[in-house]
């Protein structure tokens, strides 16, 4: 096991990939499209802001951090799918795939070099924002209704969130000929899922918080559907600690309130297996990525 995880993540010749997307990013890099002054020029300004950012938190502490948190999920709705749907189909567009090919490279190195760097990037945009996070966290003056617990929930559901989003990024990526296709695709069901779907449940007035008994079937899955949305899924993070107003939230062990303080307990229900939702799809999405691999004319499979 030890073996397979070195051949896997250290060993592995694709990783490659991870030193020249380092390359390109540092400000001594540069590259072909992106001069070395205009990446210095980039740098600069993104570190003026962030540093600005600090400072404005410092100076007003007023307590900003669901703006950091929505800003967050944006921005890894975002980048994510951007930096991989080109990933497989790009090198097919390319003609580069077959390189891949005979070099008896793995399916699972192959997806562990495309899949690596994206992630630590995503990753250490998270940590950016920590640090933001914590200080107008601990800094501000007023009584604020965000608890520790509360922020490290939201953390671990933007986490898993975007390793759903990129492995579903790659596997349509291996799914695909043309890069273009690929962006089409995974635009398409972001805009379908993301916007399209809360449209249409509240066109057909769709009660999605199950705040009475009885509920029909079609509302039953509208409801658990849109619970599975991300930003459902944030602003029910966001808000736990206050009374409950639908049936989703106290699916497991219900609310409680302290007489004495008046508080509520967190519950435990649908919000806290979204993220496990999210992680147990992008799993699928990498069995599937795999198959796909291996049809692509690797060791043993069969070319397309």
């Amino acid at each position: 096991m030890k073996e397979s995880l070195r051949n896997l993540f250290i060993e592995n010749p694709m990783q490659i990939e991870t030193v020249r997307a380092l390359r390109r990013f540092t400000v001594a890099g540069g590259s072909a499209t992106v001069p070395r002054h205009m990446s210095r020029i980039f740098f600069g300004l993104v570190s003026g802001l962030y540093l600005w950012l600090l400072f404005a938190i410092l100076a007003y502490r007023e307590d900003t951090s669901l703006g950091i948190l929505w800003f967050e999920f944006v921005m890894l709705t975002l980048l994510v799918p951007g930096s991989l749907y080109a990933s497989i189909s790009g090198e097919r567009e390319r003609l580069t795939w077959d390189s891949l090919i005979l070099t008896r490279l793995s399916p699972a190195k192959i997806l562990v070099g495309k899949i690596c760097w994206r992630l630590g990037m995503a990753l250490c945009f998270q940590l950016l924002c920590a640090a933001p996070l914590v200080l107008t966290h601990a800094a501000t003056k007023f009584q604020t209704q965000y608890t520790w617990d509360m922020l490290l929930r939201v953390q671990f559901a933007l986490t898993a969130w975007a390793v759903f989003l990129a492995t579903f990024t790659l596997w349509v990526s291996a799914s695909t000929r043309r890069s273009a296709i690929s962006l089409s695709i995974v635009t398409t069901c972001l805009f379908g899922f993301l916007i399209l779907m809360p449209f249409l449940l509240a066109v057909f007035s769709i009660n999605v918080e199950l705040d009475y008994y009885g509920p029909t079937v079609i509302e039953w899955l509208g409801s658990f559907v849109w619970h599975l949305h991300p930003v459902s899924l944030m602003h029910g993070l966001t808000s736990e600690g206050q009374p409950p107003t639908d049936r989703w939230r106290d699916l497991f062990v219900p609310l409680s309130i302290d007489r004495v303080t008046g508080k509520y307990t967190p519950a435990v229900g649908i919000y806290d297996l979204v993220p496990w939702i999210y992680l147990t799809l992008a799993g699928l999405c990498i069995v599937a990525t795999l198959k796909n691999l291996t049809r692509l004319g690797m060791p043993n499979g069969k070319e397309r």
